[in-house]
């Protein structure tokens, strides 16, 4: 992880977890949003996740924004709570 005040012209890295562990629910898709002030900080690079059951996720980028998403073709799939890959 970055530093909380890096240096002007340094590059920062922002991790996105979404953690469910503690959770039922079951995740069939997503879709979420960064944003941050264009004035400030630029998008250099985007960097896909680790997770095999979301493999190709959707990405659209604006100066101050990053939307990402995906979604299982079969509705009845996805991940559990602990990350395992389910099917019903």
């Amino acid at each position: 992880m970055s530093s909380a005040q890096p240096e002007p012209g340094s590059q920062v890295e922002v991790h996105v977890l979404v953690d469910l562990s503690r959770s039922s629910a079951k995740l069939g898709a997503y879709e979420a949003r960064l944003t941050w002030n264009a004035q400030v900080l630029e998008l250099v690079k985007v960097a896909d996740g680790e997770t095999p059951a979301f493999a190709s996720p959707q990405k659209r980028t604006r100066p101050d924004s990053l939307i990402f998403s995906d979604g299982e073709a079969e509705p009845a799939s996805g991940l559990s709570g602990d990350g395992v890959r389910y099917v019903q």
